[in-house]
């Protein structure tokens, strides 16, 4: 499971036109855009300049590699964001964090 925040004043549908421009697929819905793959990530509005980041998948590696891809597109724009990787016996197993 990962879980994380974005500071962000852009809004999904900016986040969209992003990763879109860097060919990496997503499906914009009512409140969240989802970042399709082996693993899903999501990220869902928050409060103020704040949005949610939400991720599932069945193998670690593929999270891991989920959201190393999303990682670094969002160090591309320079967008503060952190995130922590948890098993299914919610331990602790990875966490970033990234703040120009």
């Amino acid at each position: 499971m990962l879980a994380g925040t974005l500071l962000t004043d852009h809004n999904l549908a900016e986040l969209q036109q992003m990763f879109s421009a860097h060919d990496l697929a997503t499906e914009l819905q009512e409140d969240e855009l989802k970042i399709p793959g082996d693993a899903t990530i999501l990220v869902r509005e928050g409060f103020a300049h704040e949005s949610i980041l939400v991720g599932h998948a069945r193998e670690h590696d593929d999270l891991l590699a989920g959201i190393g891809q999303v990682s670094k597109l969002l160090q591309q724009y320079r967008l503060a964001h952190d995130y922590e990787i948890y098993d299914r016996d919610n331990q602790l197993i990875d966490s970033f964090d990234y703040a120009p």
